[in-house]
């Protein structure tokens, strides 16, 4: 998931400069409860590093509570341009997340495009990610079944909520660089209205 994402936030950069949008712009956006999700991210990167065969029982609660903490930052800021699509991405994530124990499922042949020797059962090393056959996997339709081509001799795999997360990234990452009126627009009141012609 993390290259999709670096691709979604740098399409939505590059798209945003190309309409003259300002990188410096981002910086002005005023993003409620932002440290909130700079916590659930970093919850994140430290459960990559703890995860793997020997994964302690609290990885999988540690891991949907860090999207729900991002879910939380979304609704907060649900008005910014993108990012109701960025928590549908999530919700789609925890949601076969959370219906399979806290870890994203993965079909073991799946895993064997980039994983040789993965086994039922098995947690990938250094990912959020458990082994599951299809026939067991709590919504399977929502886990890691993609198989994108990567340029490189592996693949990339991810899931419907990955891609939809990636396309709403790069959407608020455009939205941000714009001016701050054209990403929420006032609405004149009445009394602004008084004397101007009809």
């Amino acid at each position: 998931m993390p290259q999709i994402v670096a691709v979604g936030v740098l399409a939505g950069l590059i798209a945003g400069l190309l309409m003259r949008g300002r990188f410096t712009a981002i910086g002005e956006a005023h993003l409620r409860l932002w440290w909130l999700g700079v916590i659930a991210l970093t919850v994140q990167v430290l459960l990559i590093r703890v995860a793997g065969e020997g994964m302690p029982s609290w990885v999988p609660a540690a891991h949907v509570a860090s999207y729900l903490l991002l879910l939380v930052v979304v609704l907060a800021n649900r008005r910014t341009f993108g990012l109701l699509l960025v928590g549908l991405g999530l919700l789609l994530n925890v949601a076969v997340i959370a219906a399979n124990g806290g870890l994203m499922p993965q079909a073991p042949e799946t895993a064997r495009l980039r994983h040789p020797d993965a086994v039922t059962g098995d947690y990938l090393l250094n990912s959020k990610t458990v082994l599951l056959p299809r026939q067991s996997t709590r919504l399977w339709w929502l886990s890691d079944f993609i198989v994108l081509p990567s340029g490189r001799t592996l693949p990339l795999i991810a899931s419907p909520g990955d891609l939809v997360l990636a396309a709403g990234l790069a959407a608020t990452v455009y939205g941000l660089t714009r001016p701050a009126g054209w990403r929420s627009a006032p609405i004149p009141n009445r009394g602004d209205l008084k004397g101007l012609p009809s």
